[in-house]
């Protein structure tokens, strides 16, 4: 996990969350550091593991025909 979280893509996309918790927030950003890990790669990681386990079968196979 921590080497896909390293490697960096040349296209990106921006995404904006709020989080009500300003501890939550906190927590993420010095666990992160800790780790030395970038917060939007760890997210992006979370994201993506969950899109996969929660989408419908088949959603996500044809992602690039739908684009």
């Amino acid at each position: 996990m921590i080497a896909q979280l390293m490697a960096k893509k040349a296209k990106s996309d921006r995404l904006t969350i709020s989080i009500d918790s300003v501890d939550l927030k906190r927590q993420f950003d010095i666990t992160c550091t800790w780790k030395e890990l970038n917060m939007s790669d760890v997210a992006q990681s979370l994201i993506s593991d969950w899109a996969k386990s929660n989408a419908p079968p088949g959603l996500l196979t044809n992602e690039k025909q739908i684009s």
